[in-house]
């Protein structure tokens, strides 16, 4: 038995090699990878002029010194290189060249990998500061690669995750929740974004739509690629060719060309002397390599790309509008452990990065920022702050830099299932306050958050009382009511208590629980308890106007006016058409829905509040175009949440060098600073104007801006704000009724209108008496946004809590979707790498069996 058991081994063992071999392989093609092969040659850059860390590669430029401090002991490789080119591999604590600089290598591994690409003298190196990027480039340099992904059909309606080819008629007329690549004539990558785009002549778009799809797109598109569609194999290829690299180039020339047309045309607030400076700079760079990449030297032509690549960055600057006056606010939640250094030092991130505004979170994890009298008022302050008062010293730091605080109060929401304060919570003093489900329960979702009844008079009570202290206490520039609403969980409804539901059958007659969303009578019970929340932000706008009549009430509130009663009994559009609130914050994340989702609060709001759109963490290229939507749409500004994701999604130096690298005033933090702006910029315009087209605007227009802008400035040194208005509304009405080019009128009167909106709504008059009681901190002196010099601080800010806010709810979703994505990936990372390390043991083990078996015989 035992020599049958031997035999049939021998036998299977060849059979076991082959197969312990094919696990080197198969896991490669069942996971295959989903990301595009990395550029050969190119590596990151750990630092500049800073401790050389273990596995990167540290630059060193002449600002450090003479030499690069190498040591033997660091075991490194270090290249000079010289006005691009290598001057020498090897050696240790090289001088550093003038303008030129030293990559230093360490780490064996990297080491060796660089070594294997036998730099020599004369070679080609680029660094790219901007993205931490060495590449070097030798005669075996090639950077080209391809990618495939499938498509599923041409020129039909696109359905949930499918991607559609587009190449007849004028516009893909797809809706706004995917996303679109534009491939034109020449079959080159020439946009990227966005939907219902215009289908080029001769060229296509593809389009796709589902989360995965879109990103299966995205991930394969890069601007300038090559892209050909295989109809038998319904596929479509991105290729990074010799003529991509031109290719990629002249899309961005276009796209900067189109861009300043399409500015022209509107007249547009642009330094355009500038841009036809650059505009012949990015045009010879680009013929510059055109040539290189005939005369087949791919090195200069990458090294021309690079440089393109930094003008194309100006060009981003120059064709974007910068508003004089803008809301850019943050929300911002404190942590437990904040001191008055970790303040100022967030503080000074957030002004470097060019906002404006910081909402502040009174309310998270069942307890307050700030000191409180528990027997007076049930809350009670974090006791890990130890009694540090972390709201007046955000206030105070935000007013040295003329950085305006909103009190972010979480509302009918007081605490939640996993808070580590719940023995302090409101929700277990009085549980008897709570809001009930037609369940019976009080948990709301996964969460299991706790509500206040808003139908209880009590409740209402106790909140205004405790605002008023708020409100008595600390300077603040505004109040902001978040969770201002029912609560809304997938399958429940909530409001059925006793109290309430007594209440309404007193009036209909009916009991509510009886109810379903096909009764007769649902309507009207939706309305009967939106009316509740609607009565007490009345309440706490009178309350506001009593205490506070200098600062402005807002409300974070569903972006989606249609369907208020459906889920929240939220009416936002009633808080603004009657003026119980100043500003309103829709919360309208998602990568598509900004230009939708603010026409709703924009139109609500009109001339009497201010709308502030919120905007979510979805990378910072959409986070660029949600601006300009918002700007588009007539937002009065935006609010980014939050600013942990802010720092911990790199958006900090991105944004602060592009979209907002010019600073913005707020309209409502000192009226009359913002609409001394304003003035300036309608002078601005009309020089805009004249620079474009001069024949376009009439001497009487001009004349009305001009009179309006210097009257303004004039009135502004001895009165306020407030005493502007009835001057902007005669220039306004006389400028409408001009008879203008169309686009010129639309601007001009744009301008007037944010003016008049400014002097409108100020409250200087209110806040220059507050402030005689409650003087203001001297400013620091102005810096400017994008500045680096906070940058350590950064790493140090926020930590979130695990309680969500209203604001958070949809943004941490995706990004848990994005977290389980790339475990993932990992995951499959670690699991080829496993099969392929085991079947390689395996298999050698296996043939080193039989190998001694047959010369055992």
């Amino acid at each position: 038995m035992r020599f049958i058991k031997k035999q049939a081994l021998s036998a299977l063992m060849p059979i076991l090699a082959l197969t312990l071999s094919f696990a080197l392989i198969i896991p490669l093609f069942v996971f295959p990878s989903a990301a595009k092969a990395d550029t050969a040659y190119s590596y990151t850059v750990g630092g500049i002029n800073v401790y050389p860390k273990t596995g990167t590669v540290t630059v060193y430029t002449d600002e450090y010194g003479a030499t690069c401090g190498g040591k033997d002991s660091y075991n490194a490789l270090e290249i000079v290189v010289s006005e691009g080119r290598v001057v020498s591999v090897g050696g240790v604590d090289n001088a550093i060249p003038e303008g030129g600089f030293v990559a230093m290598v360490r780490g064996s591994g990297l080491t060796t990998e660089i070594e294997a690409l036998s730099l020599g003298e004369g070679d080609t190196v680029i660094f790219d500061e901007f993205n931490m990027e060495i590449l070097f480039i030798n005669e075996n340099y090639s950077p080209f690669y391809s990618d495939t992904i499938s498509f599923d059909r041409y020129n039909s309606t696109r359905t949930e995750n499918t991607i559609i080819i587009y190449n007849s008629g004028a516009t893909t007329k797809t809706n706004i929740w995917g996303t679109e690549v534009v491939v034109d004539a020449e079959g080159f990558v020439a946009s990227i974004g966005g939907n219902d785009n215009t289908i080029p002549k001769g060229g296509f778009v593809i389009s796709a739509v589902g989360k995965d799809r879109m990103a299966e797109l995205t991930n394969a598109a890069v601007l300038g690629l090559a892209v050909t569609v295989d109809n038998d194999a319904k596929t479509v290829t991105f290729a990074f060719s010799k003529e991509s690299i031109v290719g990629g180039m002249s899309a961005e020339y276009n796209n900067f060309v189109s861009d300043t047309e399409a500015g022209k045309a509107v007249f547009a607030n642009l330094n355009y002397i500038e841009i036809e400076k650059l505009l012949a700079q990015m045009e010879s760079c680009l013929n510059s390599a055109d040539e290189a990449i005939k005369a087949d030297d791919i090195a200069a032509a990458m090294v021309k790309k690079y440089e393109f690549a930094k003008l194309q960055r100006q060009s981003e600057k120059l064709t974007v509008e910068y508003p004089a006056v803008e809301a850019r606010a943050i929300w911002l939640r404190p942590t437990a452990s904040d001191t008055r250094i970790k303040v100022n030092e967030t503080v000074k991130a957030i002004h470097e990065a060019g906002y404006n505004a910081v909402c502040i979170e009174l309310l998270f994890n069942s307890v307050t920022i700030f000191s409180v009298d528990t027997d007076e008022y049930l809350f009670s302050q974090d006791p890990l702050l130890n009694g540090f008062d972390v709201l007046e010293a955000y206030i105070d730091e935000c007013h040295k830099y003329g950085i305006e605080v909103h009190g972010w109060m979480t509302c009918y929401r007081v605490s939640h299932g996993s808070s580590t304060n719940r023995n302090l919570a409101v929700s277990t003093l009085k549980p008897e306050w709570l809001c009930m489900a037609k369940s019976g329960t009080v948990e709301v979702g996964d969460t299991k958050g706790y509500f206040l009844n808003p139908a209880l008079p009590e409740v209402s009570e106790f909140l205004l009382k405790f605002y008023r202290y708020i409100l008595n206490t600390y300077s603040l520039d505004g109040f902001q009511l978040d969770y201002i609403r029912y609560p809304y969980a997938a399958g429940e409804d909530f409001g059925y208590d006793d109290y309430t539901r007594s209440l309404f059958e007193d009036e209909y007659g009916t009991d509510p629980i009886n109810l379903t969303s096909s009764s007769s009578l649902w309507n009207d019970w939706c309305r009967f308890r939106a009316a509740f929340v609607t009565d007490f932000v009345g309440e706490v706008s009178q309350l506001v106007k009593e205490i506070r009549p200098d600062i402005y009430l807002s409300a974070d509130v569903a972006p989606d006016y249609r369907d208020v009663y459906a889920k929240y009994m939220q009416e936002a559009e009633i808080w603004l058409t009657e003026k119980l609130i100043d500003m309103a914050f829709p919360m309208a994340y998602g990568t598509n829905v900004v230009p939708l989702y603010s026409s709703f609060t924009v139109a609500a709001a009109g001339d009497y509040a201010y709308a502030y759109i919120g905007l979510g963490d979805y990378g910072t290229d959409i986070l660029k175009r949600e601006i300009v939507e918002t700007r588009q749409a007539g937002g009065d500004g935006f609010a980014f949440f939050s600013w942990s994701q802010y720092v911990s999604g790199n958006y900090v130096n991105e944004i602060a060098s592009s979209i907002l690298s010019w600073s913005s005033l707020s309209p409502s933090y000192n009226a009359s600073e913002a609409l001394h702006a304003q003035a300036e910029y309608m002078l601005e315009r009309i020089s805009s104007i004249i620079y474009i087209n001069s024949s376009a605007l009439s001497s009487e227009a001009e004349n009305i801006v001009t009179d309006a802008a210097y009257g303004i400035m004039s009135t502004l040194k001895k009165k306020t704000a407030e005493s502007c208005k009835d001057d902007i509304q005669s220039a306004y009405d006389g400028l409408k009724l001009l008879d203008l080019d169309e686009n010129v009128k639309t601007a001009l009167l744009a301008d007037m209108a944010k003016a008049l909106k400014i002097a409108s709504l100020s409250k200087d008059e209110a806040k220059s008496v507050y402030y005689e009681t409650h003087p203001l901190p001297d400013k620091y002196q102005d810096e400017a946004p994008g500045d680096e010099s906070g940058e350590a601080s950064r790493e140090e800010s926020e930590s979130a809590f695990s309680e969500e806010s209203d604001n958070e709810s949809a943004t941490l979703s995706e990004k848990s979707e994005n977290a389980e994505n790339n475990d993932g990936m990992n995951r499959k990372t670690i699991l080829i790498t496993a099969f392929s390390v085991l079947g390689a043991t395996l298999a050698a083990l296996a043939i080193y069996i039989i190998i001694k078996r047959r010369n055992s015989k």
